[in-house]
């Protein structure tokens, strides 16, 4: 039975997702009214960021995906 290589991708992406969930949480605690208002003024170039990231996120997944089903 031949061994094979555990992928900690997943796992690796989780736990930065969760650290940064959870960064924000603690920023949005401390200061809930300045958090507000510096997402309201920011809104359109959050929008168009976080669509860019959604975008590459899902590139380098799709990426990642076929080159293990390659190999």
């Amino acid at each position: 039975m031949e061994r094979k290589e555990k992928n900690f991708l997943g796992f690796t992406v989780s736990i930065v997702v969760g650290a940064i969930v959870a960064s924000l949480c603690i920023i949005q605690a401390i200061f809930p009214n300045e958090f507000k208002a510096f997402f309201i003024q920011h809104s359109i170039f959050f929008n168009i960021m976080g669509g860019f990231l959604v975008f590459i996120v899902a590139v380098i997944l799709g990426f990642v995906t076929f080159i293990n089903g390659r190999y």
